[in-house]
């Protein structure tokens, strides 16, 4: 006999986990036999050969592998309480609401989406919902309900005079919004989270993909069925805002099962399994079909895995922070120019003209979820800068400009990026002690955003650009301490982060999201010590430390699944800057005028991660009487 209490509780903890069904009070399904836990079973008294424990699969269904096992006293055999229960006549017990705390299955095996519409004389989905609220079931504001259906309506169609293609429209039409109305009646009764599932292509079920006409047929059924639900349900959720219709596309996610199934390790899509007594004693191994209509308990857990996917915006949406991080770890690292290029004290030289090559790389820690993996990332850039320095008097001045181009890696999320960075700054030496202001702009372009659904072979690819902007004001002085120089500063500063709203494309799953607008203060405490190199005086060594921190920060953006009534979800950035940070550098002339630099850096970031950079620099004379602290 098979574990599967055990294999059961094992699901149970992993999938869930990406929906989070403790946000929900409890989850109510009402549905047909895609969902019935055992309602049709317990009371007709049928048996259940090779049913799973009246399920019409050889595992639980799909909805009780989201469901939160915990709220249920069905343990180990489901997630869910049977509403049905047994009387005198089937389904005339009293009804089990589940307390209105514990998770409820009322789907039947058979039902139709309204009265007269059911294969067999079973509760239909809209009897099934006045049943439930008549018993005293309530539909709460913190309860996920589940409305899914229509497929035995089509199969009561069918199973008269076969019908013209205009007839299979017209049902559909008819299907499709009494199964809307079904949608309507929950949200009267007051349900605030819907999970609306539209159906897979019947035609490719083994009860219609035997011939060309059957498998015609069914698809056009579907089809029909499933715009009308999309438009009707558009229609609900546009009259009902406050109400959370979330879409479950079965057709697509079934397509993309159809295209790769071999990733799913299915051998065979086309046959029931229950035709083979060889497939029966396998329990299923390899085919996408239970028996002529009903998946195997391998693609309800699919099921189950697409639907806690669209239930896990706020989790799946985190990947592309990533994006916001990069952008302002750039810019923070492109706007430090006063203290990089005029405020070491590297002894006086002439200004110039200088060519850098500079790179970075980075590791983020991310968020870790249970089923949907992580969200650390790592990014490495490269490329060059160009500026000048030079010097009046007391003042000096510069610019720069640097492009940089590389990669963004992780398990979520993987992109190409190129930055174009312009800078300038100002600094007003007092004998030891300096004051100045810089500022500068980022052009960020992300292109071959590719994130990771969570759902096998399903990838969502897409492309952004942004623009950030930061000024900032530094004060320090110059300290010599034998032959070390010490040289504490402080800056403060402004940053704008702003990367474009996009769309993701995928066949299941993508999401869209809005501008990603961080606004943040941020400041900089530091001190650096140096001295001659060997004892030359136009050579310098230096070692650096320093924090920096951000405060009064906006960091927030939406994302919503892409093409679905489901409601935007808020996600909150969290960004960080350098936190700790640690620098090394040496610095001299080579020859008459002309100097070269290397310096590495360090930055902890708060524990989220450490970002390495480096910079190699050539310096050369402007020409003319220029002198500046280099």
């Amino acid at each position: 006999m098979r574990l599967r209490g055990l294999l059961f509780a094992l699901l149970c903890s992993v999938s869930p986990a990406l929906a989070d069904p403790s946000d929900y009070n409890h989850v109510i399904a009402f549905g047909d036999s895609l969902s019935d836990n055992g309602n049709l079973f317990k009371n007709t008294g049928q048996p259940p050969f090779p049913y799973y424990n009246g399920r019409f699969s050889n595992g639980p269904t799909w909805i009780e592998l989201l469901s939160n096992p915990a709220k249920s006293g069905n343990l180990p055999w489901s997630s869910m309480d049977n509403f049905w229960t047994f009387g005198t006549l089937p389904f005339n017990g009293v009804p089990n609401i589940g307390g209105n705390t514990q998770n409820v299955n009322a789907a039947v095996g058979g039902a139709g989406t309204v009265p007269g519409s059911s294969l067999n004389p079973v509760p239909d989905v809209q009897t099934q919902i006045n049943t439930f609220v008549a018993a005293g079931g309530s539909l709460g504001a913190n309860d996920l309900v589940s409305i899914q259906g229509g497929a035995n309506d089509f199969f009561k169609f069918f199973s008269g005079p076969t019908p013209t293609q205009a007839q299979i429209v017209t049902q559909g039409v008819i299907t499709g919004n009494n199964e809307a109305s079904n949608i309507g009646l929950a949200i009267a009764d007051g349900a605030k989270t819907i999970l609306v599932s539209n159906l897979p292509n019947l035609g490719a079920t083994p009860q219609f993909n035997g011939t060309t006409a059957g498998a015609q047929a069914g698809l056009l059924a579907t089809v029909t069925y499933n715009s009308t639900l999309n438009a009707d349900t558009q229609a609900l959720a546009a009259a009902n805002p406050k109400v959370n219709l979330i879409q479950m596309d079965w057709s697509s996610a079934l397509n993309v099962i159809l295209a790769h199934p071999a990733a799913f390790g299915f051998t065979n899509t086309t046959q029931a399994c229950t035709s083979s007594l060889a497939c029966i004693a396998a329990d299923g191994q390899g085919y996408l079909f239970w028996d002529v209509v009903h998946p195997t308990e391998a693609a309800q857990e699919l099921l189950a895995r697409y639907a806690a996917l669209l239930l896990s915006t706020e989790e799946t949406g985190e990947a592309v922070k990533a994006l916001g991080q990069v952008a302002l770890s750039n810019r923070l690292d492109a706007s430090d120019i006063i203290f990089r290029r005029a405020a070491s004290p590297a002894g006086q030289g002439p200004g110039g003209l200088y060519a850098e090559v500079i790179g970075s790389t980075a590791s983020f820690n991310g968020t870790n979820f249970a089923t949907y993996g992580g969200t650390a990332y790592d990014y490495s850039l490269g490329g060059v800068r160009a500026g000048f320095d030079a010097s009046a008097g007391s003042i000096s001045f510069g610019s720069a400009l640097a492009y940089q181009a590389g990669t963004l890696s992780g398990h979520a999320l993987s992109a190409d990026l190129a930055t174009t960075q312009i800078d300038a700054y100002a600094l007003q030496r007092f004998g030891a002690f300096f004051a100045g202001v810089e500022g500068g702009v980022s052009f960020d372009e992300f292109s071959k955003i590719q994130r990771q659904t969570g759902f096998p072979t399903v990838t969502a690819g897409g492309g952004t650009k942004g623009v950030d902007y930061s000024a900032d004001a530094t004060v320090g002085s110059h300290y010599q301490l034998g032959g070390i120089t010490l040289t504490p500063a402080a800056r403060v500063g402004y940053a704008s982060i702003n990367i474009d709203s996009f769309t993701e494309s995928a066949p299941i799953l993508a999401l869209q999201y809005s501008n990603q607008d961080v606004t943040t203060g941020f400041w900089t405490a530091r001190l650096r010590g140096s001295t001659s190199l060997f004892g030359i005086p136009t050579a310098v060594v230096y070692g650096e430390a320093g924090y920096e921190g951000l405060f009064a920060t906006s960091d927030s953006y939406l994302a919503k699944l892409a093409f679905n009534t489901a409601h935007a979800v808020n996600i909150d950035e969290n960004l960080d800057a350098r936190g700790a940070f640690f620098k090394a550098g040496v610095g001299g002339y080579v020859l008459d005028g002309i100097k070269l630099t290397g310096e590495y850096e360090i930055s902890l970031q708060n524990g989220t991660g450490d970002i390495q950079s480096g910079r190699l620099r050539v310096t050369l004379p402007l020409g003319g009487d220029y002198s500046l602290k280099d």
